[in-house]
């Protein structure tokens, strides 16, 4: 389409020059059937054709990137001027190419058509990306509690309000055992999430064990599609159910794990709005915030829901916070959180680290999705679910914002009102069920990584464990994720990893292992059964099934496949803070024998090549996660204890990464 016609090249050429004029300027052209008699161009070019208002998309993928041709297919734009004795030029535009990448909501394409004479005109097309609607995972909830049911969509809807309709659907529990009624969920504007709150009955004894369902009704069409769990079924019990907490930090009243000395003091709560902490119940919870770091003195005692201390003169470092929760009927669990107060903090410009069209010195450090990454490194912030699985890199370079094109007297410009970070295309993220909470594990952000990885070498030495003799992460790191936010401790949620490189075997055709770090401090083999498991599928276009189609992961850490798909157990052995509470840590990665070298007929590379040494547990590890207190590791320390490690050992960077932004 880079085209111009002789006839109007130059002319074209003079004006390109001149765009700066404004769009109604009078331009005068020559006339080459009359040099003496001047061409007045005042008429702005008129779209015909071509550009309407698409059919909604679902946003199937996280993000969606559709091809230019199928949303403006021919574009014919008609050029005239005012005193020519010709009819007017009818100039066609063919358009193509992914655009985006595109998150749920509306988007705005500007077109903007601009003649020989200046003149201009533009028309807008709207673009609405659908997101899915899911419902959280089943609950338990006792007589005389209170159960929480909500409504997640993926992103943004492409117009508000949004009203979902559900049904309440009796199964071995009545109307007698609860006062759920069928209604709606109210979805405000921009929000992604809406919840029903419903009052068990307390009935006295007989009603263990009796259930309900919350199904959801006809969808609005233009503005959400179904995801893969339209139902929702609570278990009402009389047994006494174990409460957990989600810890975050406030600092100067922002989400945060990165402190500093100067901005005032600092509030761990136990929950996101700094209320009560869960228990399905309903009973009163006890608080003990005893097990924190020795280092923080505490100005509001370490019984209350809140944990509050300042920050003047602390010393740089990592800080554990402990918080333990208990009932009346000695049911109890404990979660905890590292925070970091680096030594300098580096001074943010205006670039846009996260490609979120928001400069980094106006995200700044806070963390207001509480995932461990800092807004300002962060793409993902409306969806929890998701989390950047491998450091930044453009995974489709090629798509665009805006273009313009030039065919005769007309130049075509397009602009899109808004657009994703590329850095949140679907193969790029780890994902879990819809309304859980993923987060970077300890270890990542004790090495700070802003992504749900970390070189095995730096695990090694952080946890001061050594995987098995003589094997190896596949890439060279493991992953390292926290998924909290689950309803029910005891809970098994699933997990899709996409990998760096298709899984290989070991030499001599021995089978990979997932070896994982595991709640005794050591690594080990993962452990299969009824709720916990691995299984493996290839990608289809780059992306990994999603949770709708987990009917796609068949294998068994097969050669060749690049997607895991783990079930695993809050509590189990897989689960490495070593407790049912609600909130689930998993560290690790597909290991091959360290003699094993990379296949040259796999599509991508990205395995490890070389071999190991034993890695001896230094005696200033990191000690997360203990709750035993006693002063933090310095980063000076924790530098010169990665550096000398990496000395020892040399990993190959998957190949990817030679992309890497």
């Amino acid at each position: 389409m880079q085209r111009i016609s002789s006839k109007h090249s130059f002319v074209y050429s003079i004006t390109a020059m001149l765009l700066w004029l404004p769009a109604t300027q009078v331009v005068a052209l020559d006339d080459p059937s009359n040099p003496t008699a001047p061409i007045i161009d005042s008429i702005a070019p008129e779209f015909l054709s071509g550009i309407s208002e698409p059919e909604p998309e679902p946003a199937i993928q996280p993000v969606v990137t559709p091809d230019l041709a199928a949303i403006a297919t021919t574009i014919e734009i008609s050029d005239r001027v005012e005193n020519a004795a010709n009819a007017p030029t009818i100039i066609t535009f063919k358009p193509a190419g992914k655009i985006g990448p595109l998150a749920p909501g509306m988007h705005t394409i500007t077109w903007t058509a601009t003649d020989l004479g200046l003149n201009q005109s533009s028309v807008d097309q709207v673009i609405r990306i659908l997101p899915s609607v899911n419902l959280s995972l089943d609950q338990i909830v006792g007589e005389g509690g209170i159960a929480t049911v909500t409504a997640y969509l993926s992103g943004k809807a492409p117009s508000y309000p949004v009203e979902i309709p559900y049904s309440v659907v009796a199964g071995t529990a009545d109307t007698a055992d609860h006062n759920a009624i069928d209604g709606s969920f109210a979805f405000s504007e921009n929000q992604t999430s809406a919840s029903i709150s419903i009052a068990i009955t307390d009935d006295g004894p007989g009603d263990e064990g009796e259930t309900f369902t919350i199904n959801l009704g006809s969808l609005p069409a233009s503005q959400v599609f179904a995801g893969h769990r339209i139902s929702h079924t609570l278990t009402i019990t009389e047994t006494a159910q174990t409460p957990h907490a989600h810890l975050l930090a406030k600092q100067n009243n922002k989400i945060t794990r990165i402190i500093t000395n100067d901005a005032g003091k600092v509030t761990i709560c136990a929950i996101s709005d700094c209320g009560e902490a869960h228990d399905a119940n309903g009973d009163a919870i006890k608080y003990d915030w005893s097990a924190t770091d020795n280092a923080l003195v505490p100005t509001t005692g370490t019984t209350n829901n809140i944990f509050e201390f300042e920050t003047q003169g602390l010393n740089p470092g990592f800080y554990t916070i402990r918080l333990t929760v208990s009932d009346a009927s000695g049911k109890a669990s404990s979660h905890d959180l590292l925070l970091n107060l680096p030594e300098t903090t580096i001074e943010l410009t205006d670039a846009d680290s996260d490609d979120d069209k928001i400069n980094d010195n106006i995200e700044g450090y806070f963390d207001d999705d509480n995932d461990g990454i800092p807004n300002y490194l962060d793409a993902i912030d409306s969806n929890t679910s998701l989390m950047q699985a491998y450091e930044p890199y453009l995974f489709e370079p090629n798509l665009k914002t805006e273009d313009s094109y030039a065919i005769d007297s007309i130049k075509l410009n397009w602009k899109l009102s808004s657009s994703a970070s590329n850095l949140t295309v679907y193969p790029l993220l780890i994902a879990t069920n819809p309304g859980l909470h993923i987060n970077i594990g300890p270890t990542a952000f004790a090495a700070k990584k802003t992504y749900a990885r970390l070189e095995t070498i730096s695990a090694v030495n952080l946890r001061g464990a050594s995987p098995p003799d003589n094997m190896v992460s596949s890439d060279g790191q493991v992953i390292d994720i926290e998924i909290t936010d689950l309803r029910q401790t005891g809970d098994s949620v699933l997990i899709i990893v996409p990998q760096a490189a298709p899984t290989p075997n070991s030499k001599d055709n021995i089978p990979p292992r997932f070896i994982l770090f595991n709640k005794d401090k050591t690594w080990q083999d993962f452990v299969s059964d009824d709720n916990n498991e691995i299984l493996t599928a290839k990608k289809t276009n780059n992306y990994c099934p999603d949770l709708a189609n987990t009917a796609s992961y068949t294998n068994t850490l097969a050669k060749g496949d690049e997607c895991l798909l783990i079930k695993i157990e809050d509590g189990g052995d897989n689960d490495y803070d070593g407790a049912a509470n609600g909130s689930i840590r998993l560290m690790g990665a597909i290991f091959i024998t360290s003699d094993s070298i990379a296949d040259n007929g796999q599509a991508t590379g990205g395995i490890f090549t070389g071999n190991t040494d034993s890695i001896q547990a230094g005696t200033n590890k990191l000690d997360l996660g203990t709750g035993n207190g006693g002063g933090s590791l310095g980063l000076i320390s924790l530098l010169a204890l990665l550096l000398t490690s990496l000395q020892r050992i040399k990993f190959n960077k998957p190949a990817h990464r030679q992309n890497a932004v």
